[in-house]
């Protein structure tokens, strides 16, 4: 018998790259890296940027006095036919509230109608509103939304917020005066 050979198998390269073999990275591969790059330079950026914000924001808001938050809903009257001017009743006693609070008396006196300076000396004045800075030092929001208006006379009562939690009740009412209204009783409640 004839014996035939075999051919002889070699074997093929594989295709299979091996983690061992550095290979160069491909045109598409370097897009991707580039990008990948470039995106992560942006997000640090964002988050430094971000960071700075905030830090800027603690501080400024630390170094700078507090100020309230006006309620402005007392500018638009509710009565139909009443114009803007003369300044709502609650926005006025919102302005003598922040008066106190800040410590100028005699702006907030100067809002009070002539009948309560008669009834309340500016001494006598200063003594209860220093004796009750505490209703007014620490205030964070004002809201007065609720205002009637009667010829010539009016009423209003809101609520004052503080920073530290809890509220007091305000209740005014006023009477116009050389065209302005003016405060002809107040009082402040803390609840």
């Amino acid at each position: 018998m004839a014996k035939t050979s075999e051919p002889s198998r070699t074997k093929a390269p594989s295709r299979r790259i091996r983690l061992w073999n550095a290979v160069e990275p491909r045109s598409y591969d370097r897009l991707f890296y580039a990008r990948v790059l470039v995106f992560s330079f942006l997000l640090i950026a964002l988050a430094l940027s971000i960071a700075f914000f905030s830090f800027y924001e603690t501080t400024k808001n630390a170094t700078s006095e507090f100020k309230p938050s006006f309620d402005l809903s007392g500018l638009f009257p509710k009565n139909p036919g009443a114009s803007l001017f003369p300044i709502s009743p609650c926005i006025v006693i919102q302005e003598y509230l922040e008066e106190l609070r800040e410590g100028g008396w005699r702006n907030a006196y100067s809002r009070l109608s002539s009948t309560a300076k008669r009834n309340l000396p500016f001494n006598q004045f200063l003594a209860e509103v220093r004796g009750s800075s505490v209703l007014f030092k620490d205030a964070s929001s004002y809201r007065f939304s609720l205002c009637e208006l009667h010829s010539g006379k009016a009423k209003a009562s809101g609520w004052i917020g503080y920073r530290t939690g809890g509220r007091s009740a305000v209740r005014a009412s006023f009477e116009m005066e050389g065209g302005e209204w003016k405060i002809l009783e107040i009082s402040v409640v803390y609840e």
